[in-house]
């Protein structure tokens, strides 16, 4: 070794103990890797999908490769980096806006906004990576992460215009090997992740979590407000079809006072997490629910404080809610939140299923080195999170399944 020689981290892990479908999890990604090189993996939301890629990034660098991960947020990219320290002491470069990967770094963690662009994608020879790794891919079917999995996995040929890929069932070799991890495989629009994808892997969803003890169980309060919501058009948000989100706001606007009075007598011993259409709707729920005694705070992406208000929730206890236009819907952790109202009408299953999530985790240490489904249980019931609590105003959970299996094919 010279002076000029790049140094990296030791890559062995620190001693953590997998779970048991997590183990199970990576003998199926490993196994189905003979078969199929774009492969699926479907957990909910806090069943550990960045401890599991992490892993698997760490199985590919110590074969001698490199990983890229892709994520959308900054929040999401932060949390890649840092899990994958804490779990496999790999140190990871970020690739987003002015912070360039050294072509050394055995991981890469990206923002698709960044990496998206034809310079920053070049930057890298297509066979740079042996694997790509693809946060959130329930997203993965938009043109700028097709751009990116496209280069990685099928060549550079994919930027000509009009490229298509190989048919199904003509052989070719691939650059890199593709796996998309997400919560929710189905999307508003129809579409299939099938389209790209060729196998899931793996699946383990909300009900079988709850089962083994490894999520807290979700209970259904229905509070009959007659919002009329017969009539509303439909737009296109991010590729997919779902209700206006200024008609809907104004449709929502006249209950909340009514609904902040429920939230008051429902919720005064929770944590609370309410999404709403827009951000008038959620300042003024924050307000009517500051009225009723709820110490209620609001947060959007145009706030430019959001980062201390998030902050300053995260540090408060029961009593507490955050209203939020959409913004915490995905990547963003609250262990403690107990409570979920989401008053934000959808067609979108997933986008339901995401917010629902933000409150299903179990209290940190909980169930911490417990092996049986019973003592997991045990403890969850004895702790001050027994279950998460779901305030439909909008009866979303009469129409839309939190539990859907997985479907490559339609």
């Amino acid at each position: 070794m010279t002076d000029d020689d790049p140094v990296f981290d030791d890559p062995s892990p620190p001693a953590i103990q997998l779970r048991d479908y997590q183990q199970e999890c990576l003998a199926s990604v490993e196994k189905a890797w003979q078969d199929y090189s774009r492969l699926l993996l479907v957990l909910a939301t806090g069943c550990g999908k960045t401890v599991i890629f992490s892993r698997e990034a760490q199985i590919t660098v110590e074969r001698g490769g490199k990983v890229l991960i892709l994520a959308h947020t900054d929040e999401l990219l932060e949390q890649a980096i840092d899990k994958l320290q804490r779990t496999t002491g790999l140190t990871a470069e970020k690739e987003k806006a002015n912070s360039i990967a050294s072509p050394y770094a055995p991981v890469v963690v990206a923002s698709i906004q960044t990496l998206s662009r034809v310079n920053r994608l070049t930057g890298f020879v297509d066979d740079h990576f042996s694997l790509v790794i693809v946060d959130e891919t329930h997203r993965s079917l938009a043109p700028s992460y097709q751009r990116v999995m496209n280069y990685f996995h099928f060549g550079k040929e994919s930027l000509v215009e009009n490229w298509q890929p190989p048919p199904p069932g003509v052989p070719y070799q691939p650059k890199s090997r593709v796996l998309g991890v997400t919560a929710t495989a189905d999307r508003g629009d129809k579409r299939t992740l099938g389209e790209f994808f060729q196998h899931c892997a793996y699946e383990y969803g909300l009900l079988e979590a709850c089962r083994d003890g490894y999520l807290v169980r979700p209970i259904v309060k229905n509070i009959p407000i007659q919002i009329d919501l017969r009539g509303i058009r439909t737009s296109r948000l991010s590729g997919q079809s779902d209700f206006d989100v200024a008609e809907l706001s104004n449709r929502i606007a006249p209950f909340l006072r009514s609904i902040a009075g429920h939230l008051a007598n429902e919720a005064r011993n929770r944590k609370t997490v309410c999404f709403l259409p827009s951000i008038d709707t959620a300042r003024m729920l924050s307000d009517a629910l500051l009225e009723h005694g709820m110490d209620a705070s609001f947060v959007s992406g145009a706030c430019p404080d959001r980062e201390q208000k998030i902050a300053a929730f995260h540090a408060k206890g029961h009593g507490s809610v955050i209203c939020n236009a959409m913004l915490l819907t995905e990547g963003w952790d609250c262990p403690d939140a107990s409570c979920i109202c989401v008053l934000r009408p959808t067609k979108i299953r997933s986008l339901f299923t995401q917010c629902v999530g933000r409150a299903t985790r179990t209290l940190p240490g909980v169930i911490d080195g417990l092996l049986t489904s019973t003592d997991r249980h045990a403890a969850i019931a004895a702790s001050p999170k027994p279950n998460m609590l779901i305030i439909d105003f909008l009866w979303l959970t009469d129409r839309l399944d939190l539990v859907k299996p997985i479907d490559l094919v339609a």
